[in-house]
């Protein structure tokens, strides 16, 4: 009798104990997993966080190698110039997508960086052949920009397009000289030829 109520009560407890054991596996199971994607995420999201920074550090790098390219370049062609005039063009070409050697070539072959023409007019602060005047340097070529982009380079056209054939939406020309765009495109060659600036902006846009 001893022997047989033994019995039954080992039964019972392997009954009792068996499923919550299987309960106790699952969870402990679902949990491990559960732990192992957070892991896994938390890893992924590290990585992704590692990639923008280094994006980022290398889009900052390519910028500060344009600034001194084109500081050097500017100084070297108008000593006299406005100093902050490099950093303000490469700030305005690259949020904007514009060739900064067609930006630098249109202003050195308009007023050279300012300081001829009617460049030598500081008051007007006007160095891309515009006939009016600025309250700064800064807001000239930030109008200069609005200007190609509203005028010049739409319907698919670009900068090299311009070199070519320098006309507005209305088929008005930029510029009054038949050798305008032959004189552009020759000061666009040599910026290009003397500086990496050009291999520097391709690189920053592919990024």
């Amino acid at each position: 009798m001893k022997r047989r109520f033994t019995l039954l009560l080992w039964i019972l407890i392997v009954g009792t104990v068996a499923p919550l054991a299987e309960t106790l596996f699952v969870m402990n199971a679902d949990k491990a997993r559960e732990e192992a994607s957070f892991g896994t995420k938390s890893l992924i999201r590290r990585a992704h966080e590692q990639m923008a920074e280094m994006r980022q550090a290398r889009l900052d790098s390519l910028r500060e190698q344009m600034l001194d390219e084109v500081t050097s370049y500017i100084k070297k062609v108008a000593p006299t110039s406005y100093e902050a005039l490099p950093a303000c063009m490469v700030e305005q070409c690259l949020e904007n997508e514009l060739d900064l050697c067609f930006m630098l070539s249109q202003t050195q072959l308009e007023t050279c960086f300012g300081t001829q023409g009617m460049g030598r007019a500081t008051s007007r602060y006007s160095m891309f052949g515009v006939s009016r005047r600025y309250t700064s340097y800064e807001n000239c070529i930030a109008d200069y920009v609005a200007l190609l982009k509203s005028n010049y380079l739409v319907n698919g056209r670009t900068e090299q397009d311009l070199m070519k054939n320098y006309v507005n939406d209305g088929g008005f020309r930029y510029a009054s000289s038949p050798t305008y765009e032959e004189e552009l495109s020759a000061t666009y060659k040599r910026v290009v030829k003397s500086t990496n600036i050009r291999d520097l902006q391709r690189q920053y846009a592919a990024l």
